[in-house]
C-alpha cells in the first residue's frame, strides 16, 4: 500500500502530501468523536434535524462532483459513497421523524446506529471529496497513474 501511495503522491508536492495526511487524521479524530462522545440514543428530533442538514450538504458534494478531473475519485465521490450517504440519510430522516411523531418514541437503538452509520458515511465523502479537489492539478497537464487505488 505504501508503494502505491508514493508512487500516487509522486506528481505532487511535499504540502499537497501533509495536506492528505492532515485529512486523514481529522477522519479519525472525527470519527472516534462521533462513536464515543454521543449518547448511545439520539432523540429522533436531533436526527431528523442533522439528518436534514447531512443530505443537503452531500447532494451538494454530489452536485459539484464532476468538478474532480480524477477519474477514479469523482466516481467514489458520486456513486460508491454520495448515493449511498444520501440514501442512508432519507432513511435516517424517515425513520426518525416517523418514530417521533406517529409512534412517540424517543429512539431506538436501530435508529441510532442508523444515524451513526450516516454520519460516518458523510465525513468519508467529505474527505474524499477533499482528497479528490486537493488532487485536482496534475503534473504536466497529465492524469496520474491510479492502479489499484479505489
Amino acid at each position: 500500500m505504501s508503494k502505491r501511495l508514493k508512487g500516487f503522491l509522486k506528481p505532487y508536492t511535499r504540502r499537497e502530501s501533509y495536506l492528505l495526511y492532515l485529512a486523514l487524521a481529522y477522519l479519525l479524530v472525527f470519527e472516534i468523536l462521533v462513536q464515543f462522545a454521543l449518547p448511545q440514543f439520539i432523540r429522533d428530533q436531533v436526527i431528523a434535524e442533522v439528518g436534514t442538514l447531512i443530505a443537503t450538504i452531500e447532494g451538494v458534494l454530489l452536485a459539484l462532483s464532476p468538478q474532480i478531473r480524477i477519474k477514479n475519485i469523482r466516481d467514489w465521490v458520486a456513486v460508491g459513497l454520495g448515493i449511498p450517504a444520501i440514501m442512508l440519510s432519507v432513511m435516517a430522516v424517515t425513520i426518525a421523524d416517523y418514530q417521533s411523531i406517529q409512534l412517540g418514541y424517543l429512539s431506538q437503538d436501530l435508529e441510532s446506529y442508523t444515524f451513526r452509520a450516516d454520519v460516518t458515511l458523510f465525513v468519508l465523502l467529505v474527505e474524499l471529496y477533499a482528497v479528490g479537489i486537493l488532487f485536482t492539478k496534475f503534473k504536466d497537464d497529465q492524469e496520474p497513474n491510479l492502479k489499484g487505488l479505489p
